[in-house]
């Protein structure tokens, strides 16, 4: 559903590499007949060029990286090789430290200008969590170190499509539309919106009255986002789970 919606998935995981391979098939995050680039291990210079070359010559492959090989390439081949990473559908990174996981995620906010959301269970996670633009932490039975750091946390993975595909786009926009929203500390809210892309704004007028800066800001802070929840919502929650190709990511 994520790679539907045009979402480039990377695995970090600091389990060995038959052990992050075996789970990334389970999972279906490389598909049973994607062809796979197991990166050598590799130590110095001219060990990153070479590989980086029989990188270059696949097409559409999964890419599984030792930690220590991706630090070579990171030391030396910097740009080289997050531009054919990105290249590749799926990326998985295993034997990586808490540290290498935030460094990766800021390389590809660096070099992409993505923003990036980062996921993660356990306390090992939360470092990288708090690098992305957007942190999901998943409460589980390593604790609940990963969704305290977080700005979102969930307790089922499976969670995770309804919030990106649907609660994600809602903000996106709510965002965006929220802009054409004036408010002024008098008695009259003015919000204008354009959902059916007509033209021409619906004008709406709340009047209320404001005897004192609590109730602005209790109706500017409470009762207009509230409003707004409801009149924003194009279309049914059910859509961009269902259809995430409809919703292709930028």
């Amino acid at each position: 559903m994520l790679r539907n919606a045009g979402i480039r998935i990377w695995m970090l995981t600091g389990d060995k590499l038959e052990t992050a391979t075996c789970i990334a098939q389970s999972s279906r995050l490389i598909a049973r007949n994607q062809m796979i680039h197991t990166f050598k291990q590799i130590s110095n210079r001219s060990e990153a060029h070479l590989e980086l070359n029989s990188l270059r010559r696949k097409n559409d492959c999964a890419l599984i990286i030792k930690g220590d090989s991706l630090e070579v390439c990171l030391r030396h081949y910097e740009q080289e090789f997050i531009e054919l990473a990105c290249n590749c559908p799926v990326v998985v990174c295993c034997r990586c430290s808490p540290q290498q996981k935030a460094d990766i995620v800021t390389l590809l906010k660096k070099h992409t200008g993505k923003r990036t959301c980062a996921i993660g269970d356990g306390g090992n996670d939360v470092s990288m969590i708090q690098a992305a633009d957007a942190g999901v932490g998943i409460e589980g039975k390593e604790g609940r170190q990963a969704s305290l750091a977080a700005d979102f946390s969930i307790t089922q993975f499976r969670y995770l499509g309804r919030l990106l595909m649907w609660h994600g786009r809602n903000s996106d926009d709510g965002g965006d539309d929220a802009d054409n929203g004036s408010l002024s500390n008098d008695e009259t809210a003015t919000m204008t919106n354009d959902d059916d892309h007509d033209g021409g704004d619906e004008l709406w007028q709340l009047h209320f009255l404001c005897f004192d800066g609590k109730n602005f800001h209790l109706t500017k802070f409470v009762l207009l986002p509230f409003v707004f929840s409801f009149q924003l919502q194009e279309i049914s929650s059910s859509g961009p789970v269902c259809y995430p190709q409809d919703l292709l990511f930028p």
